[in-house]
């Protein structure tokens, strides 16, 4: 794979990053879905995958923060919301 493939591929998963983030913030604020639901948290965990791998081909410390913390965060939401539903039907 050559550098110019490369960065395309990359941009690419910003892309997708950016657009998973804002779709999952655009269903949560238009009342499509609950911020407890799986589709939020998934949406959130790949866009902010996305944003990562971006921000650290493109050495963008700041960014790679923000968006480790933001994968972090839908995780704990994630799995919190499946471990409420094994207790609910127990």
């Amino acid at each position: 794979m050559n550098d110019i493939t490369l960065e395309l591929l990359i941009t690419a998963l910003g892309w997708l990053g950016f657009i998973c983030c804002s779709t999952a913030f655009l269903l949560l604020n238009s009342n499509k879905i609950t911020h407890d639901q799986p589709l939020y948290q998934t949406l959130n965990i790949i866009g902010g995958i996305g944003l990562t791998i971006s921000a650290i081909y493109f050495n963008d410390i700041p960014n790679i923060a923000a968006n480790v913390l933001w994968i972090i965060i839908a995780v704990f939401g994630f799995v919190r919301f499946v471990m409420l539903k094994r207790r609910m039907t127990k």
